[in-house]
């Protein structure tokens, strides 16, 4: 059974208490047009004046995130970014994308995606202990490699944000942005 990919759209109050509670999300979508994707991993290419708009905390924890994601690739642990023909630019940006009956996790330059279909989300309104905990959590939503123990260190997260980060088509996307311990999800960091 093919996993039906979720709708881009969010409704604006998603998008308005992403937002909220995002304090790296504007910072992001500032640097997110001069991050470059290549075989070695991400690179940033903002000119000075951009920097210069960048709270100096906030380009210091995504310099450190670019820095670990390009470890991954480094490591083997993740493939390397690839702008593939007929892809868009941000799923050039993705370096991997793991696939599971009722879910995925892809790994961006800023953090990690998540997306929980209706089917899940339903099962989780009981708690993990309904999916059998955070590993069977991240079974369901095919996380591998890396990505696998930020799904377990974060599935209660996921679990409390999971009707708020909800798409109109019953998809949950939500991401942990910057790098690890995640103290928390978001909705959307593009607003």
């Amino acid at each position: 059974m093919a996993v039906e990919k979720p709708a881009a759209s969010v409704g604006a109050s998603a998008r308005a208490r992403a937002l909220d509670a995002n304090p790296l999300g504007a910072s992001i979508k500032k640097l997110d047009p001069y991050v470059t994707a290549s075989s070695q991993g991400w690179k940033l290419n903002a000119p000075a004046k951009v920097l210069a708009q960048v709270p100096s905390a906030d380009l210091q924890k995504l310099k450190t995130q670019i820095d670990k994601m390009n470890g991954y690739v480094k490591d083997g642990k993740i493939p390397s970014p690839k702008a593939a023909s007929g892809t868009s630019l941000a799923q050039g940006k993705s370096a991997m994308e793991s696939s599971g009956k009722h879910g995925y996790v892809k790994m961006h330059w800023y953090g990690i995606e998540f997306g929980l279909d209706k089917y899940l989300i339903g099962k989780l309104s009981g708690g993990l202990g309904a999916v059998g905990g955070a590993s069977g959590l991240a079974a369901a939503m095919g996380a591998t490699g890396p990505a696998a123990p930020v799904v377990g260190a974060v599935a209660g997260l996921l679990v409390a944000e999971m009707y708020v980060c909800q798409h109109e088509n019953g998809w949950s996307i939500m991401y942990a942005v910057g790098v690890p311990p995640y103290g928390t999800v978001v909705c959307n960091p593009f607003g």
